[in-house]
């Protein structure tokens, strides 16, 4: 088991890195219709190195107070869970992928620490919102 944050990453990711299939389609028309992103700069699918990365960084942003900002907040300072689904709760999420938009798409684990939604933040809308029920899903319908 490979944790990030720890949390336990989706076993189905696992076997795509470990295969080389953890890639950003070339195509990525279908992703941004899922997300709903503007389009313009294409994702690309981080590794677990960049993934712990992101964690430190959602950290640092919510402690110089730019948490709102991206609509991250952490569960954990506030004391008490974080169940509004716009709000991204960075004790209980991985980033997967990102742009350079500042768009991210995440592992979302407040429902289920087996089986993480995957949620999406893109454009200028600091809201987040969830695209796919389990990370399979959500490979699946951007892999047709």
């Amino acid at each position: 088991m490979i944790r990030v944050n720890n949390l336990p990453l989706p076993e189905y990711l696992i076997y795509l890195m470990e295969s080389n299939l953890w890639v950003a389609p070339k195509d990525q028309a279908i992703l941004f219709e899922l997300i709903g992103s503007l389009g313009d700069i294409n994702f690309r699918f981080l590794n677990i190195s960049e993934m712990a990365s992101y964690v430190e960084q959602n950290r640092f942003l919510i402690d110089e107070g730019f948490g709102d900002n991206y609509g991250i907040q952490s569960s954990k300072l506030l004391g008490h869970p974080i169940l509004d689904s716009k709000i991204l709760d960075i004790d209980l999420s991985i980033v997967i992928a990102d742009n350079h938009n500042e768009e991210a798409i995440t592992l979302d684990y407040r429902n289920s620490i087996e089986v993480p939604r995957v949620m999406a933040q893109v454009g200028d809308d600091d809201n987040w919102k969830i695209i796919a029920n389990s990370f399979e899903e959500f490979f699946q319908k951007i892999n047709g």
